[in-house]
């Protein structure tokens, strides 16, 4: 099985081209990752809608393929904290070889929302 990264996009895909596109240069040309090695989701972006990005977040979750998850904004890392119980599952990625996906995102407000 391939390891994957998967990209929750919040807003649009267009929104999001230019990271995937960095992403990629970076992942595939230069580490020599595979092309399918990358995931989008959720098709056609979230478009900001909470049960988009909570379904998105749980299909990668579900997918043991995905190791890494990497979105934006503070919602978002929010609404995938509660989802994917990432209180109760810090403990365990440190000390207890988690095997589940880890959770990368660019945030403004990492001091108040306790992420």
């Amino acid at each position: 099985m391939v390891d994957k990264v998967g990209f929750l996009i919040t807003t649009t895909p267009g929104d999001w081209q230019d990271y995937i596109d960095a992403f990629t240069n970076v992942w595939v040309k230069k580490l020599g990752h595979s092309n399918n090695s990358i995931q989008k989701g959720p098709s056609g972006g979230a478009h900001g809608k909470d049960k988009d990005i909570k379904d998105a977040a749980r299909d990668f979750e579900a997918d043991s393929d995905v190791k890494v998850i990497v979105t934006a904004g503070t919602g978002a890392a929010l609404i995938c904290k509660a989802e994917l119980g990432w209180e109760i599952r810090r403990s365990a990625i440190c000390s207890q070889g988690w095997t589940g996906p880890i959770l990368l995102a660019a945030t403004t407000d990492k001091l108040t929302k306790r992420l």
